[in-house]
């Protein structure tokens, strides 16, 4: 035998259509308040605390690293007329670019791009965490 099942309300019944689609299937509506609409949010200032935090420590490291970048040529600091030879050690094939001989300058132009590229994007976050920040506070009034 077959067990009976029971009838969907309808709206007419006091119920709403969604209710009707739900009927056995475990699934209730969300509570009112409940998401990120009607939460703390405490995961929007983690965020933004992250993203704070995140772009301080580049632009630190950004700065420090154009500010104090001295070349080294195998782990010894190299002076203005120095040129760095690379050692070369076994062959050099299937795709690997064969080491080349790199002037003090160059080697400083190497160091120093890291620290704009580090600098330039600890900005981004520190305003993305600005952002952040600032929507949340506006979403709390």
């Amino acid at each position: 035998m077959i067990p009976a099942v029971p009838p969907a309300r309808s709206a007419r019944a006091g119920g709403t259509a969604g209710d009707a689609s739900r009927v056995g299937t475990g699934v209730r509506p969300p509570a009112a308040g409940a998401g990120r609409a009607g939460g703390t949010g405490a995961f929007d200032v983690l965020i933004a605390l992250v993203l704070l935090a995140a772009g301080a420590g580049l632009v630190l490291m950004g700065v420090h690293k154009l500010t104090t970048a001295v070349p080294t040529c195998d782990g010894r600091p190299m002076s203005p007329e120095d040129v760095c030879h690379p050692r070369v050690t076994g062959s050099f094939g299937d795709g690997m670019p064969e080491p080349h001989s790199s002037t003090y300058q160059e080697q400083l132009d190497n160091l120093t791009s890291g620290g704009w590229t580090a600098l330039g994007i600890g900005v981004v976050l520190l305003a993305l965490g600005v952002l952040v920040a600032v929507a949340w506070a506006a979403s709390r009034d």
